[in-house]
């Protein structure tokens, strides 16, 4: 069996939407300093549990979604690293029950943040006048639409993205 390991479940944008969304992290990244990362939606970040079986439930949640169409309307900056930066999804039920449903992969807690689906644009840890100048900066304009039709099991250890790693994909 696996050690536990600091998981999450995210959502990849398809094809057709994630070179532009890829571009404007690599942008921000070059610009302000960001760690480069994929583009993703995360349903649930930051939990324990043995790899092994995650990555069973994950498979078994991808086979019960389907693609997502998600439309992004606000652009925000907020102190956690995770939200220095990011795109904020407007209401969305299909989405909401598609959390709900991957909350079931958790062996553990999830938190207690309010599930605020968003698309990380960058990851400062700066103060807030430098990430409202980089919000200024964005190149993209909202609304901003994708669809996500990947799930994708990834180890999250904080707080260094660059040690972050897939540990499986499942199309949606």
């Amino acid at each position: 069996m696996n050690p536990l390991s600091h998981l999450s479940l995210w959502l990849h944008p398809a094809a057709r939407d994630e070179p532009a969304l890829r571009a404007e992290i690599g942008r921000l990244a070059t610009r302000w300093g960001s760690p480069p990362f994929a583009p993703h939606l995360t349903l649930v970040g930051g939990f324990d549990a043995p790899e092994d079986e995650a990555r069973r439930r994950a498979a078994d949640l991808a086979s019960e979604l389907g693609p997502l169409d998600v439309e992004f309307t606000t652009l925000a900056s907020e102190e956690p690293l995770h939200k220095s930066l990011f795109l904020g999804a407007a209401p969305n039920a299909r989405l909401d029950a598609a959390f709900g449903t991957a909350v079931r992969i958790c062996a553990g807690p999830v938190g207690e943040e309010p599930f605020r689906p968003h698309l990380s644009l960058a990851y400062l840890d700066a103060p807030a006048e430098l990430r409202e100048r980089a919000a200024a900066s964005i190149a993209l304009s909202l609304p901003v639409r994708a669809r996500f039709d990947a799930l994708a099991l990834w180890r999250t250890p904080m707080p260094v993205v660059e040690d972050w790693r897939r540990v499986d994909v499942w199309a949606l």
